[in-house]
């Protein structure tokens, strides 16, 4: 938390049952914060069983797959009123093959130096050295193996069961693949389901990725030591309500260096699935915050990006009425899925109404209804586009220092905020994109009410930082529409841009309204006439 956060205490004797909470006064008005929901749930009451398995042999050389196994199977807790606590003493605990672990079991080590795992196989590694189920813990202990593709596997990865997955605690462990047998799909330490929290760990990888979240609903991830090799990266997937915050990301390699001159790691990306016909994806409110990137990168990675989405249309509309919005063609889903109308928006893009966006409540063939309806609806002269989103993207306080590639990268983001970042020596600067087509011909992304606040960009050694190299400052803040897309509602205010740099706009011809770009100690350089922007109040850099 820092000194804009608000806590405050559940009471003990509150009755179970979901409620409605807010920021402000009490009762709600005006001018408080929009309500959510939240669920108390009534305290599990659990007995605890403390278990040591005492076959393992911890002298670096004993195989210890079977002993192990039989410990967690033998003393598997039968049923949800019950947690096992598993001592794994002090000693370097050799496995040569998977270890598949039960539901309410925790595996408790010395540290991570003293209790460590040390995976040999006999032939092909296994798929996973730990396959582990919901409700399932690790804390003190190592494992270095090496990945084909997992070291830990979370069940529901594959599927995205909630049912099957989640409820996973991991504190002061530390992870390190060896190589990878995967021929590079490592996915190194693979979660997935609600309520995950990962705490004071070490994570290294030498191929792919070091760590990844998939189909998450509440998580943290915080106070991480996250090492990078060539393309590896972060992933946060197919996930929402997730905390990634004080955590530390480098790379094994200097930055633009080794394999292919790839090398110095992708960084943080969140994303979420095209899909064909399948299941539809969420990607919203994420909080990357108070994170340190440092000495990683290449010129064409990025170290805090999103990803961009699937779209089913982009044209004009038959008629509306109210929350009622009949499209003048068949919308396509193939690139979205279609299990849930809510994971889409329609934003009308030009022409009546433009900036307008409202989230898909159903559909039948043609006939749209919206959540809520339009303030301004949309008429003949209306082109809509109805596409995935991310939503509630938070970029705040991270110090990006001596990095190369796109420091960050927001594409496509609804209600999405960059502010008290500071880049240093930090590659090519912050950029906003309104980008498409991506999954799918009628992909065409909106940025929509996105604030890029407060935020200082420092030249520092110099060496790493993209420079103007012609006739403009084509690095710095960059502001991004491709033609199609829908670029409203974005506020650019209080940032510093040193003098080799600049605020610009690129690649935009239309669906730019209502942006403004005020108050910055920068200088602004439109590559071309700029419709759509306000521009005031801005001074040029010190240096």
């Amino acid at each position: 938390m820092d000194s804009n956060s608000v806590a405050a205490q559940v009471p003990k004797n509150l009755a179970s049952g979901v409620y409605n909470v807010w920021v402000g006064t009490s009762p709600w008005s005006a001018v408080s914060s929009a309500a959510a929901q939240i669920t108390v749930h009534s305290p599990l009451t659990m007995s605890v069983r403390k278990v040591t398995c005492s076959g393992l042999v911890g002298d670096g050389a004993t195989d210890n797959t079977k002993h192990l196994q039989t410990c967690l199977d033998v003393n598997a807790p039968i049923g949800s009123r019950e947690i096992a606590y598993f001592t794994i003493p002090a000693g370097t605990f050799v496995l040569t093959g998977e270890i598949t672990a039960h539901p309410y079991e925790v595996l408790i080590g010395s540290s991570p130096t003293l209790t460590k795992f040390v995976g040999q196989p006999k032939a092909s590694p296994p798929t996973a050295w730990f396959n582990v189920p919901q409700y399932f813990g690790m804390t003190d202990l190592a494992l270095v193996a090496p990945a084909n593709p997992n070291l830990l596997l979370s069940s529901g990865t594959t599927t995205g069961n909630p049912l099957t997955s989640g409820h996973l605690f991991f504190n002061n462990i530390d992870f390190e693949s060896t190589s990878d047998a995967s021929n590079g799909a490592e996915m190194m330490f693979l979660l997935a389901g609600p309520d995950i929290q990962v705490y004071n760990s070490h994570f290294l990888s030498n191929s792919n990725q070091v760590f990844d979240i998939l189909f998450g609903d509440g998580g943290i991830v915080s106070g991480n030591h996250m090492v990078l090799n060539n393309w590896t990266g972060i992933g946060i997937s197919d996930t929402q309500n997730v905390i990634f915050e004080g955590n530390l990301t480098d790379s094994q390699n200097q930055p633009g260096q080794g394999k292919d001159g790839h090398s110095g790691g992708s960084g943080l990306s969140v994303s979420r699935g095209n899909s064909l016909y399948g299941q539809s994806a969420l990607s919203q409110n994420i909080y990357i915050g108070y994170n340190t990137f440092q000495n990683m990168g290449s010129n064409d990675q990025q170290v805090i990006t999103n990803d961009g989405d699937g779209g089913s249309y982009f044209g004009p509309v038959s008629s509306s009425t109210g929350s009622m919005v009949t499209l003048a063609d068949d919308p396509n889903w193939n690139w979205m899925g279609t299990t849930n109308p809510q994971a889409a928006i329609m934003a009308i893009a030009y022409g009546t109404g433009v900036g307008q966006y409202s989230f898909l409540k159903s559909y039948s063939g043609r006939l749209i209804t919206l959540a809520k309806p339009w303030e301004v609806p949309p008429d003949s002269t209306s082109v809509v586009g109805i596409v995935q989103y991310e939503l509630n993207m938070t970029i705040a306080h991270n110090a990006l220092t001596n990095t190369l590639g796109g420091s960050i990268v927001l594409g496509d983001a609804i209600e999405g905020v960059i502010e008290d970042n500071v880049l240093t020596n930090s590659g090519q600067g912050i950029l906003i994109s309104a980008f498409g087509p991506y999954g799918g011909p009628a992909a065409l992304g909106p940025v929509i009410n996105t604030d890029v606040l407060r935020n200082m960009i420092a030249v520092g050694e110099g060496t790493m930082i993209a420079r103007d190299e012609g006739l403009y400052n084509i690095w710095g803040i960059g502001i991004q529409d491709f033609p199609g897309c829908l670029l409203s509602g974005l506020m650019v205010r209080n940032n510093t841009v040193p003098s080799i740099n600049a605020i610009y706009n690129t690649d935009g011809v239309n669906g730019i309204s209502a942006n403004v770009v005020e108050q910055n100690q920068a200088y602004w350089q439109p590559t071309f006439s700029t419709p759509g922007f306000l521009i005031q109040d801005n001074s040029p850099p010190s240096s």
